[in-house]
């Protein structure tokens, strides 16, 4: 019905009354309801109040000419509905539909939506994959997917030449934690992070690896398998501030802010402060991390959305591969103590 209708007037005509669509076509009004409203959702028609309805002047460009699919770790995280809600504007904007699939961080699920995708003709694929960092993940299919498709990997470099990949400086982010708790003359440092997912990873050895090139002896790494909605990390920051006070780190860098608030909920339990206890850096800028004045590094979130889409885009056009590293800014609030 919503094409007949698109099809039937041209750029700015007003369209007939519901009554007079649903004689003309011969369909139910409650046919005609549905199609005009989600016309006007896509932005495809247009309603003037006490004039009636038109056809948007930039419909043409709007028509769908293909579909995408997106697939993340887990849509219940902070960071992928915003990373996801930048992507369905630019496709949105380049005629493109939009499939979402939610991995729910099993790496089974993850392979089942993308066969299933590729089975039904998809024109592309954003995928964000699980257990990154580990013999689990789908690299192997992704590969031979995108020998096919173009396939854009967003976050993790899991090493598919084939398909091209936006990531974040992880590794450098690690390295300027390290440097700004050196600066506040912290010597006994703790990473938290979970060990399956590779950015995690690049961001813990750039930390580390910083600390020994200073000579820091006192860090404490520790690492964890489990979704961060377990709670492990509050487990996991109660055992590092069960610790007599001499053998207690004086600063921890979270991978990310759901970590980072799992800590400040252990801390506050036992009654400890940021950053009079423990001073702390994190990772994302979620909401949370801003209203907790959490020094933080800037995921750019709905714009990376938008840069993975139109990296794709190229590819679809025929493009090669693209390898893409973006720089993020880190923001010094009020969780780093100088000592």
């Amino acid at each position: 019905m919503q094409k007949i209708i698109l099809g039937e007037w041209k750029d700015g005509e007003k369209i007939p009354s519901e009554n007079e669509l649903c004689k003309k076509f011969k369909v139910s009004r409650q046919t005609v309801r549905v199609a005009l409203k989600n016309l006007e959702i896509d932005g495809f028609i247009k309603r003037i109040r006490g004039r009636g309805t038109f056809i948007s002047d930039n419909h043409r460009k709007r028509e769908y000419t293909g579909t995408v699919g997106i697939i993340v770790q887990n849509l219940n995280s902070y960071i992928f509905p915003m990373i996801t809600l930048g992507a369905e504007k630019e496709l949105s904007e380049n005629g493109y539909n939009i499939l979402l699939g939610n991995a729910n961080e099993n790496p089974q699920k993850e392979a089942q939506i993308i066969k299933r995708w590729f089975l039904e003709g998809v024109n592309g694929m954003i995928v964000d994959p699980v257990y990154s960092a580990t013999d689990q993940c789908n690299k192997n299919l992704i590969r031979e997917i995108s020998k096919t498709i173009p396939v854009v990997i967003i976050n993790s470099d899991i090493g598919v030449d084939s398909a091209g990949n936006l990531i974040l400086n992880d590794y450098e982010c690690g390295q300027r934690a390290a440097e700004e708790f050196l600066k506040n003359n912290h010597k006994k440092l703790a990473v938290l992070y979970k060990a399956i997912h590779e950015p995690a990873q690049r961001r813990k050895d750039g930390f580390v690896d910083y600390l020994r090139g200073e000579k820091i002896g006192f860090i404490i790494e520790q690492p964890f398998y489990e979704p961060e909605e377990s709670g492990i990390a509050v487990k996991l920051s109660n055992s590092i501030l069960s610790l007599p006070v001499r053998q207690r780190p004086t600063g921890i860098f979270c991978i990310n802010d759901s970590i980072a608030l799992q800590t400040e909920m252990a801390m506050r339990k036992i009654g400890l402060r940021i950053p009079e206890n423990l001073s702390l850096i994190s990772f994302d800028d979620s909401t949370f991390a801003s209203l907790l004045n959490f020094s933080t590094f800037v995921h750019p979130k709905e714009e990376f959305g938008k840069r993975a889409v139109k990296m794709l885009l190229r590819m679809m056009i025929g493009g090669k591969p693209e390898k893409e590293k973006i720089k993020i800014k880190f923001i010094d609030r009020c969780s780093l103590k100088k000592l």
